[in-house]
């Protein structure tokens, strides 16, 4: 009968045996196990309760931190970690425990962040000069923009529909050529919604 071994902490089973009694990790062939980092036991450790994890998943993990030469060990359900490694280690096993999770896109960040920006300092200029050129421009740029995105991480839909509708009935009151106190009412409006997200 052949045998297998556990990639985290190797050790050998007949290979009737699927997954490891200690780790509950899939088992390998044992050419398959490489050398399992050395986790010192005078290190400072951390530990991560996986008891709910599937064997496929902790052979994943189990993969990610021994191809990072991450020293590792588990107890019953819980992989030890060293505490120096928490900050490599939280990201792996959040990418497994939520493979579906959308990362938040810094640019679309940035630009979310420079689009506010651009619209309270519009806003804010307008509001005491209604005839302000470079704030007319730089709020008609920014209306376009923000029909354009959608409600920038962090920032609720119904607060940004309300700045979008704000800028546009901004926009169109500069466009029209209205009174200049409707214009500055409006954008004093804009700016202090604008205000406590910038």
């Amino acid at each position: 009968m052949s045998i297998v071994a556990c990639p985290s902490c190797g050790e050998t089973y007949v290979s009737s045996v699927q997954t490891c009694a200690d780790c509950g990790i899939p088992l390998v062939e044992p050419g398959d196990v490489p050398p399992a980092p050395y986790l010192d036991p005078t290190a400072d450790e951390v530990g991560y309760d996986l008891e709910d994890w599937e064997p496929e998943q902790r052979g994943e993990l189990v993969a990610e931190l021994t191809a990072r030469s991450i020293p590792h060990r588990w107890e019953e359900g819980e992989l030890i970690v060293r505490e120096r490694d928490a900050d490599d280690v939280e990201p792996i096993i959040d990418e497994i425990d939520h493979p579906d999770a959308l990362e938040v896109e810094e640019d679309d960040d940035d630009a979310a962040a420079e689009l506010l920006s651009a619209l309270y300092v519009a806003a804010d200029v307008l509001a005491s000069d209604a005839a302000n050129p470079g704030a007319i421009v730089e709020l008609c740029d920014a209306e376009a923009e923000a029909k354009d995105m959608d409600a920038p991480y962090g920032v609720a839909i119904a607060l940004w529909d309300d700045i979008v509708t704000r800028t546009t009935a901004l926009a169109e009151l500069l466009d029209a050529g209205a009174d200049p106190d409707d214009i500055m009412l409006a954008a004093r409006a804009l700016r202090d919604l604008v205000r406590p997200i910038v």
